[in-house]
């Protein structure tokens, strides 16, 4: 083989490399919850969640929350939220947050002794009520690929500065919910929501928590993607099963069974991850 062709090749390797060390996303772990629905005493079908962990403020509160793809916005309770499915669950103090901010819907800063915005947000099912607050959430235990981490220059990084991929942070308008509805919200162990649904589903961009980390350059790319496992390695059926994650930043290539095929964001001015559907063959 001639000089000049190996010397192409390992140029392409290298480049190819480059480009793929670019793509690797950012993993979270998501525990799955499952509880069952039962008709006349006799379970008919299960309601599962798969909920992940990030923390709000400075210094940082920790929660656990459902990335919800048909939804805009971060969700947490308020600690001033008085209600019994409030009490449930781990409460948001923006008081205790020196990075908090209380502002109203357009942005703009909650003047003392004045009344502060508030907007109602239903779902499929339930609903909660809710104030705003600007502040730094950060996605928590965040660990590269594994295609990722075994480069060289990550695996160096990372053994330099460990913590460097724990966490990824942003800036975004919180809902601090001061009411919340029952259903779903006393069922399942999770205690609020991270919308990911496109920008244009939240009241404002100031409340997209995926716009903005696609905005700072923190993610690889604008992309994510999920692995849900029908049951847990550490689930109530006895474990032994593949542990659900979300890949932030792209994809997780050990999880392709092959090459993906991409489509357009059908009408993305409404907000949601909707693509055309041409045809179903039966």
């Amino acid at each position: 083989m001639s000089p000049l062709l190996v010397a192409l090749l390992l140029a392409f390797a290298a480049a190819a490399a480059a480009a793929a060390e670019e793509t690797q996303p950012y993993l979270v772990a998501l525990r799955r919850e499952s509880i069952p629905v039962r008709r006349k005493g006799k379970v008919v079908s299960h309601k599962t969640s798969y909920s992940g962990s990030i923390s709000a403020g400075t210094p940082p509160q920790d929660f656990s929350v459902v990335f919800d793809t048909g939804s805009g916005h971060v969700i947490l309770p308020a600690v001033d939220c008085e209600n019994e499915t409030c009490k449930l669950h781990r409460r948001y103090n923006a008081s205790a947050s020196t990075s908090a901010t209380p502002v109203n819907a357009d942005g703009t800063e909650v003047v003392d002794d004045e009344p502060c915005d508030q907007v109602t947000i239903g779902f499929g099912t339930g609903e909660v009520t809710g104030e705003f607050i600007k502040d730094v959430v950060c996605l928590t235990g965040l660990v590269p690929s594994a295609a990722s981490s075994s480069s060289a220059a990550v695996s160096a990084e990372a053994a330099a500065a460990p913590a460097a991929f724990e966490r990824l942070c942003t800036e975004v308008t919180v809902v601090q919910a001061v009411e919340m509805s029952a259903q779903p919200f006393q069922a399942f162990e999770f205690d609020g929501i991270l919308g990911l649904g496109l920008s244009s589903l939240a009241l404002s961009e100031e409340f997209s928590f995926f716009r903005w980390a696609s905005a700072s350059g923190l993610l690889p790319a604008p992309r994510f993607a999920f692995f849900l496992a029908a049951e847990d390695s550490g689930g109530s059926g006895g474990g032994g099963g593949e542990a659900s994650e979300m890949a932030l930043g792209g994809i997780n290539p050990e999880r392709a069974l092959g090459p993906l095929s991409w489509a357009p964001v059908a009408r993305p001015e409404l907000g949601y991850w909707q693509g055309e559907i041409r045809a179903v063959p039966v």
